[in-house]
């Protein structure tokens, strides 16, 4: 089954704008018959993105360490996967997504997870599509760090994209 990883923010105090992004982009997922992967399904934007998953019909799954588990409690449907550290969490990522999405809003973790896949993708070590979904230019600045880092090479390879709708990203990041 396709499946969408989110790099999305677990705060309850952003702009409604960004939830309204992260529900859209649920729809949009399971629009497209895909599955939903994210860290946690019970908080911020990744539970906005997951509960329009679930009401789609669609499966989302969780990786998160054992630790959170405890203190964030995931809704029923979610399929939890208890990993021990980050380290492993971003490699059941890596295993299973077949692309991804960064929403903006996002926290410090989602900043780190965007920046281990370009790492990767400098590396030659993937090839998947990383997409920057933007709202009021949250990811410009990364953007621009991307585009001016000629080592980097993501905008100009096609294998990172930054888009504004939630259908394209979707749409974007299931593309093989």
């Amino acid at each position: 089954m396709p499946t969408v990883c989110i790099f999305a923010g677990s705060s309850n105090r952003l702009p409604e704008a960004y939830y309204t992004v992260a529900r859209e982009l649920g729809r949009e997922i399971v629009a497209l018959g895909a599955d939903l992967l994210c860290g946690d399904a019970g908080n911020g934007l990744m539970k906005a993105c997951a509960d329009e998953v679930h009401a789609g019909g669609g499966a989302v799954h969780v990786a998160s360490p054992g630790k959170w588990l405890v203190q964030q409690r995931q809704p029923d449907y979610a399929r939890v996967t208890q990993v021990t550290s980050e380290a492993e969490r971003f490699e059941h990522f890596w295993k299973t997504a077949t692309g991804f999405v960064a929403l903006p809003g996002s926290g410090p973790g989602s900043m780190v997870e965007v920046w281990e896949y370009i790492s990767r993708r400098q590396y030659g070590h993937d090839t998947r599509r990383l997409i920057l979904l933007d709202h009021a230019d949250f990811w410009q600045p990364t953007r621009q760090v991307m585009l001016q880092n000629e080592r980097l090479g993501t905008q100009r390879s096609g294998l990172c994209g930054y888009v504004t709708q939630p259908a394209q990203a979707a749409r974007l990041a299931l593309l093989r």
